[in-house]
């Protein structure tokens, strides 16, 4: 079941299609949960009810969720004689060297801006052309062509001053000794509701207005069957 995301209970809700409940004061069927408290455990869990008719309560449990990788960024100057390709490779391994298990999601360059290079294919041969500004490139296009050239713009992308350029990885890695956070979760259950969008946007609105969180819901013929945790 919680191969559906609480992502898809978000579109649905916004998706229109029936009345939102009206924002107000935390559920009031649920007075205790009126403040964000750090103590949300299985009796604050037992205590929600978001409306909806036929509630019948599962099991509410308790369980671990595992540290949240580290975000981190590593910067590594360019040399002289290397490419920004080959700055950017040299810079992912270091990253990868110094911990095999990190997982990069991005590597891009910076430094001080020094222009920009096109790549153009001029009556059939690859020329590299540096301008001041991207946009200049289209005109240096129409100019080649005015002069009877065949071109076809390849790439481009803005270049940096030698001295400043620096590869930046962007990557996390897991925490190892950080210990496994522990959160409540409830399952809840429904009969297959009369109007299946509005009863996925009132639970996700009366679950946000309770302080807590949308793990996972399930609608099947059997009827809603819905996770809820502590944040």
């Amino acid at each position: 079941m919680r191969r559906f995301g609480v992502v898809l209970l978000g579109a649905l809700a916004a998706c229109g299609g029936g009345a939102k409940p009206a924002p107000g004061p935390p559920s009031s069927r649920a007075p205790e949960l009126a403040t964000a408290a750090p103590e949300c455990d299985d009796a604050t869990l037992r205590a929600f009810d978001p409306g909806l008719p036929g509630l019948e309560r599962g099991v509410v449990e308790r369980r671990d969720a595992p540290a949240e990788p580290l975000a981190r960024e590593h910067a590594r100057p360019c040399e002289l004689a290397e490419d920004d390709e080959l700055c950017q490779a040299r810079a992912r391994r270091a990253v990868l060297a110094a911990d095999p298990t990190a997982s990069i999601s991005g590597v891009s360059m910076d430094g001080e801006p020094d222009g920009w290079q096109a790549q153009l294919d001029v009556d059939g041969l690859r020329q590299a052309v540096v301008l001041p500004e991207g946009a200049e490139v289209l005109d240096e296009v129409r100019r080649l062509r005015s002069l009877g050239h065949r071109v076809v713009p390849l790439e481009g992308r803005r270049v940096f001053r030698e001295g400043s350029r620096r590869a930046i990885v962007q990557y996390a890695v897991v925490v190892d000794r950080a210990p496994a956070r522990m959160r409540w979760e409830a399952t809840l259950r429904w009969p297959q509701p009369a109007d299946v969008e509005n009863a996925l946007g009132q639970l996700q609105h009366e679950t946000e207005r309770a302080n807590l969180v949308n793990v996972s819901y399930e609608v099947t013929a059997a009827g809603l069957v819905a996770v809820v945790a502590c944040p």
